[in-house]
């Protein structure tokens, strides 16, 4: 065997050869001459005249041998690689449990790596559907130095911004809500309000049909997106035109259907745009500052996202001197749309592509431990090879092309499993992506797997290559029939396996750490009972007087109290669901800037609202049949409510109203506090009597049940269908569910969900790397072990001497590990509640389940060195 890769002529030979047989022509040529009888000197002058333009002549025939001798090393080289690989193929099949194991894990790495992948390329690399991004640029509120990513704009600052700025082509404004589509059986469907120019701003144009036109603001016309088109629709491509009907409104004109891939930015969820009237919302006071539209401009060429920003500073600084009220504290900050767009997810899914990797990295560093293992078993293969002329390059290119034919089939069974694993992404990561957000196993995506694949295979044979080689070249050569695995190569393979624990510690970290921010959120007192209750949001599809909601409430609660297993049905606002609102307290008696009124968070609630939520009273009473229509009105307030505007005094028979129009309220009760979200502050809180303080339709409604809660779906449908046929019942789900899918407790779950599975698997597959260094060690151990025992060590003994392999690898990751975890667990710290990211019980939790993993991944080889027979050990020494 040659070491070269290629038996072929360099340039230099090339040029010596051709220049060496031109040579010999002409002294040929003048050799013929002078017999001829031609001076030597004439000869050789006639000779070069013959010949021509030497040095051209040699440029020549060198570039043709080059030309061709680049097409025998492309031959030679594809020759040898099928040699390599059909040897390869030969020697993986040889053993077909080890190469099992080894497309296992390289499979697990792979998949998992290009699942989360997928995800992140969704979200952070594909190109998104609103033309240049560069200039595209979100307006995100400031409120107090802090960033506000759920806060709006009011029609105010929308005018303001359109015609005292310079920086923008145009500027459009979105808002979200809902409708009831009456489209066959009533739906709600979200909706998004879009101003003028915001089709502009978004570089959005319809599919079928066209987008609003500025002479439209306001207009019964509305553009559908493609899956509300598709799902209640049919796809109909005569659907432009056709006027559709929305409960309680006239009908819409669709004059447009968007594309499959448009999305309303920040507002994904929505399957319907509307025209917003600007104008009209201006004429109205009470409207005017009410904060509902987010806002989307583009950049004029040449304008950079600096100067835009000093040119909305300015602006906002005058709106705050203008109206102190509305804008003291307001400001605004230019953010890239795939920022807006991305939101909280970005440094989420970087976590879970980190994880991801880990896994990858701990898959690498099994595989390669596996392979050097193999390598040493092929010593006496490789002492052949070296005696038959075969130099380190050689063998390095037959280890590698090892690598390569696992490579192939790695990456096809690695991408069979990223698909299934993407399938399962789409369950566990819905909640915490925006709605609508697809990722498949796209062209870029197939790509990452495939590089992934090569990367990690030709890593991992290139590892017990070098060490192999090194090995053959040392001692091998020298003679060394004993062929023994030398001690670098043995650290080598202990490194590899504390290299995968010290991983598997950090994501088990990681795990842990979520998995206790989740007890702690869960165990959080809200304030309420959620369990066994049961919500949903009745729609009225037609419109109806006060009185008629009056009746149709009391009609409902009856119905749904008469439902077997109800204990208590309650209406009005519902933790979490967003139904009530924030509005100034003015107290009778007390003389207060009306530009500085104290917030409360105000809603309307029925007489049992409070026992089917389970909100504890803590003095006075609740409301009552007496509270009716007419009566004095009455309201009752939370505890801290309570302590701040009465903290020497009793507010029980105060007087207090919201807005200068509403009649004042005499407090006849206190209540405990209710957190809007798990990890919210109670807000101070104000409720009035349903029956005297309406909202305009109906409000949310909760029931109490007895036992399971998910047991009255049907029964509650049944009776809301006898009650009104025209219903929509919207939202019918557990007060648990709802919890659960709040964003706080949902992107913590789906964290802690991956970071688990990943977590298992790391464990999984650095247990097995863990067994092999100890079986591996006990076999080379079995002649020592023997002897110990013939020599009186009890079995005891030598078991507790073969599991200091796998202890030693355990320790050794745990003190990289650890800190390791420690470090990088501060990236967590946002995610985390109220545990710290070194927390105690979770190290101690994690090193516990490395203990039991490790002893007992170590057991099996240890016992069979236990078992050793001492006395056959004897006999062949």
């Amino acid at each position: 065997m040659r070491e070269s890769f290629f038996t072929t002529r360099t340039r230099e030979e090339i040029g010596a050869d051709n220049r060496a047989e031109l040579d010999a022509w002409i002294d040929e040529r003048v050799s013929a001459l002078v017999e001829g009888g031609v001076d030597p000197d004439e000869a050789r002058r006639r000779a070069l005249e013959e010949f021509g333009d030497v040095a051209a002549a040699a440029r020549y025939a060198d570039g043709e041998d080059a030309a061709a001798d680049r097409r025998v090393r492309v031959f030679l080289w594809i020759g040898e690689l099928a040699s390599d690989l059909r040897i390869a193929a030969r020697t993986l099949a040889r053993t077909p449990a080890v190469t099992a194991v080894i497309l296992s894990t390289f499979a697990l790495g792979i998949g998992a790596a290009t699942a989360v992948f997928s995800v992140v390329h969704a979200m952070l690399i594909r190109p998104l559907p609103y033309g240049d991004e560069s200039t595209f640029v979100h307006f995100q509120p400031v409120e107090n130095g802090v960033l506000r990513p759920a806060a709006r704009y009011s029609a105010v600052a929308i005018e303001a911004l359109r015609e005292r700025t310079t920086s923008f082509v145009v500027i459009g404004g979105v808002d979200m809500g809902n409708a009831i589509l009456m489209e066959g059986d009533p739906e709600q469907v979200m909706t998004s309000g879009f101003t003028t120019g915001a089709f502009d701003a978004l570089q959005a144009r319809a599919a079928i049909g066209r987008t609003f036109a500025d002479s439209e603001e306001g207009s019964p016309v509305v553009v559908l997106l493609d899956g509300l088109w598709r799902r209640r629709f049919g796809a109909d491509p005569n659907i432009v035109g056709r006027s559709i009907e929305i409960a309680r409104t006239e009908r819409l004109e669709v004059i447009g259907v968007m594309p499959p891939d448009f999305r309303v930015p920040t507002y994904e969820a929505a399957e319907l745009i509307a025209s917003r009237n600007i104008t009209s919302i201006l004429r109205n006071p009470n409207s005017a500052q009410v904060r509902v539209q987010r806002l989307f401009a583009r950049l004029k060429p040449g304008v950079s996202v600096h100067t835009a920003q000093a040119d909305v500073d300015r602006v906002m600084g005058a709106l705050q001197t203008e109206f102190p009220r509305w804008f003291g504290g307001i400001g605004t900050r230019l953010v890239p749309i795939r920022t807006a767009v991305a939101g909280d997810a970005r440094p989420r899914l970087l976590i879970l592509m980190g994880a991801s990797l880990f896994v990858l990295l701990i898959a690498c560093a099994n595989v390669a431990g596996i392979l050097l293992s193999r390598a040493m078993a092929r010593r006496h293969e490789l002492w052949v090879r070296v005696a038959l002329g075969a130099g380190r390059r050689r063998l390095l290119r037959q280890f590698l092309a090892e690598g390569v034919m696992l490579a192939i089939v790695g990456a096809a069974v690695g991408i069979a499993v990223a698909d299934r694993g993407i399938a399962a992404l789409r369950q566990i990561v819905a909640p915490a992506l925006p709605a609508g957000t697809v990722f498949t196993l796209e062209p870029r995506v197939l790509l990452f797997a495939i590089a992934t694949a090569i990367a990690v295979a030709l890593i991992a044979s290139l590892v017990p290559a070098l060490a192999a080689t090194r090995e053959t070249a040392t001692g091998l050569r020298r003679g060394d029939g004993r062929t023994s695995a030398s001690r670098a190569a043995r650290r080598m393979r202990l490194g590899l396996v504390a290299t995968q624990v010290a991983v598997s510690i950090v994501l088990l970290m990681g795990a842990g750490l979520l998995i206790r921010t989740l007890h702690r959120l869960s165990s959080l007192d809200v304030g309420y009972a959620p369990e066994h209750v049961l919500t949903f949001r009745p729609f009225f599809t037609r419109s109806t007087s006060a009185e008629a909601q009056d009746a149709f409430h009391a009609s409902m609660y009856e119905q749904l109290r008469s439902v077997p297993g109800v204990v208590s049905v309650g209406g009005g606002n519902i933790p979490m669901m967003g139904q009530s609102t924030l509005t100034g307290l003015e107290i009778e008696g007390r003389l207060v800037d009306r530009q500085r009124l104290p917030e409360v968070r105000y809603t309307t609630a029925s007489d049992d609202y409070f026992d089917a939520l389970g909100i504890p009273l803590v003095r006075g009473r609740r409301f009552a049949a007496t509270d009716r229509s007419g009566a004095p009105p009455v309201a009752v307030v939370s505890v801290t409510l309570a302590k701040q505007l009465w903290p020497d005094g009793d507010p029980i028979g105060a007087r207090v109203r919201s807005e200068p129009i509403r009649p004042w309220s005499t407090i006849v009760g206190i209540v405990g506090d209710v957190r809007s979200g798990p990890v919210d502050a109670p807000v101070p809180s104000l409720y009035t009597s349903q029956r005297q303080d309406r909202w305009p339709g109906t409000s949310p409604v909760a029931l109490r049940a007895e036992g399971d809660p998910t047991a009255l779906f049907a029964a509650v449908r049944q009776a809301m269908k006898r009650l009104d046929p025209t219903l929509a019942i919207v939202g019918l789900r557990t007060l648990d569910d709802l919890r659960r899918s709040t964003p706080p407790i949902a992107e913590r779950r789906v964290q802690m969900q991956l970071l688990v599975v990943f977590a298992i698997v790391a464990l999984a597959v650095s247990a097995i790397g863990v067994y092999g260094v100890s079986a591996y060690a006990t076999e080379a151990r079995r002649r020592e072990f023997g002897i110990r025992m013939a020599l009186g060590a009890s079995q005891r003994h030598v078991l507790w001497l073969a599991l200091g392999d796998g202890f030693r690898v355990a320790i050794l990751g745990a003190v990289v590990g650890v800190p390791t975890a420690a470090l990088l667990a501060s990236r967590l710290r946002e995610m985390l509640y109220t545990v710290a990211p070194f927390d105690p019980v979770t190290v101690i939790s994690v090193l516990g389940a490395l203990i039991l993993v490790v002893l007992a991944a170590s057991l099996v080889p240890a016992r069979q060195a236990a078992l050793v027979d001492a006395a056959r050990t004897m006999r062949t020494e």
